[in-house]
């Protein structure tokens, strides 16, 4: 069996999804793509109902992360900023929408 077909596991033998990988500090990471820019989070807990180690902060599981970053890129909002203005907002609504049905539709 290749690297392709071996399934890869944390220290507490859980399987980890494409993406997700363990430090060697014990901390999980996830990494993704924005415009082929590599984006990584990482988290000290893997699920919501993992212990929080001795002495750290209290942060989101990673899999938490990787939703709120899947629903970012699906609305197209920057998830590392999470703000985007009114103007483009507008910008983003008029670009997907075809030109000749918002010309009628805006007309005063």
């Amino acid at each position: 069996m290749g690297i392709r077909g071996r399934i890869r596991r944390d220290s507490k033998h859980r399987v980890l999804r494409a993406g997700e990988s363990m430090r060697a500090d014990g901390k999980y990471q996830f990494k993704y793509h924005i415009a082929g820019k590599p984006h990584f989070v990482y988290s000290w807990k893997l699920e919501p109902t993992d212990k929080l180690p001795a002495g750290k902060k209290p942060c989101l599981s990673l899999r938490e992360l990787e939703k709120q970053i899947g629903y970012d890129l699906e609305s197209q909002l920057d998830p590392m900023k999470r703000n985007i203005t009114v103007n483009e907002l507008v910008e983003r609504y008029l670009s997907t929408k075809n030109r000749s049905e918002t010309q009628y539709s805006c007309k005063l």
